[in-house]
């Protein structure tokens, strides 16, 4: 396991690296998902701080869509204000609070999970890297063969069809 210890510095911009990823990939379905995960992958850290810098992607990641919510609502206030109706000003502000909650639970908490399976596959890379071994010889995750006296086709015997001929 990688025994470097991130800064805070590291932490902000691994989460800030993870928003990016994340508006990005905002086209793709669940891309906090793979924002997070980014983020706890960089930062190498256990499960909770995977989880903290997941979130903070995601919360990061939040702040455009947000900005966006309130330039797409703020006709409906325009029109709340001009007609002067109170049911107009609390359904505005119900719709905005609604959206905006959702969003950052989608948002926030995708990036969350998204953050510890990041910091596991980190902890999982930095493991098998370890028990690796030298070059040339077998480590603990290197698959056995199926059947040792099975040949192989780099072991097929030449016919000479392929030697060049005088």
């Amino acid at each position: 396991m990688s025994t470097r210890n991130p800064s805070p510095r590291d932490f902000w911009v691994n989460a800030l690296i993870g928003a990016v990823v994340t508006v990005v990939l905002s086209v793709l379905p669940f891309s906090p998902l793979l924002g997070g995960g980014v983020a706890g992958y960089l930062q190498k850290g256990d499960d909770r701080t995977g989880v903290r810098v997941g979130a903070l992607s995601g919360a990061f990641a939040a702040i455009p869509v947000v900005a966006l919510l309130v330039l797409l609502l703020g006709g409906l206030a325009v029109v709340s204000i001009a007609s002067s109706s109170v049911r107009s000003g609390i359904l505005f502000w119900f719709l905005f609070l609604t959206i905006t909650f959702i969003t950052l639970l989608y948002t926030v908490g995708l990036s969350a999970v998204g953050g510890f399976a990041g910091a596991a596959l980190a902890r999982e890379n930095a493991r098998s890297g370890e028990s690796a071994g030298k070059p040339g010889e077998p480590s603990a995750y290197s698959p056995a063969p199926a059947n040792p006296n099975e040949l192989t086709p780099g072991d097929f015997p030449s016919d000479g069809a392929d030697e060049p001929r005088n």
